[in-house]
């Protein structure tokens, strides 16, 4: 069988992408993805192995949009500025994008050397922030781990609507985000 005249893997991830962010990841299913493109279920694994490969697929398209959001958040920007900037950035996409960031979590297995390889970038823009900073390389990385888990625990419970008191989730964000200023301004003086 050969694949669909026209059909591209792009146009697969795109719609993949759709359904993960309208309906969320896990409503994300070979059948409900073929629906989408108005052709047979079967006629998928012309283009992709099945569900573990699109997801894959999903993972290393959302690191790269993810990726250019974060990039361009930190032009023209410069420590403290750029720590706040690449948060709301990163925060902004997972808000408008909630099933592709959800597939960025994806582990990468040790073959998937293209997930590996999109992940590794977004942790080089977070060090590329932090450099401002002066940071030990093992500092560094336990700083890059802190700024990860405040801001995708941050998207998980605001996703998740764990935030039941009614405060404004913004300014939480900018509490938070200042505090890890200042904690990291702390930790440059040691």
């Amino acid at each position: 069988m050969t694949p669909r005249r026209g059909l591209t893997i792009s146009d697969i991830i795109h719609t993949a992408s759709n359904i993960a962010d309208d309906q969320g990841l896990k409503q994300l299913s070979i059948g409900a993805l073929a629906e989408k493109l108005k052709i047979k279920p079967p006629s998928l694994y012309n283009h992709v192995r099945g569900l573990d490969e699109l997801h894959d697929l999903l993972a290393v398209y959302g690191c790269q949009k993810l990726l250019e959001k974060l990039e361009e958040s930190i032009l023209a920007v410069s420590k403290e500025e750029a720590v706040k900037q690449f948060s709301y950035a990163y925060v902004t996409f997972a808000k408008e994008h909630p099933g592709l960031y959800e597939a960025t979590s994806r582990a990468a297995e040790e073959e998937n050397v293209e997930l590996k390889q999109a992940q590794e970038q977004i942790v080089l823009v977070i060090l590329r922030v932090l450099e401002a900073f002066d940071l030990e390389n093992d500092h560094a990385i336990h700083v890059i781990r802190m700024l990860r888990s405040m801001l995708h625990g941050f998207v998980t419970l605001e996703q998740g609507q764990g935030f039941g008191l009614p405060y404004d989730l913004d300014q939480t964000l900018e509490v938070m985000i200042r505090t890890f200023l200042k904690g990291l301004t702390l930790t440059t003086d040691d």
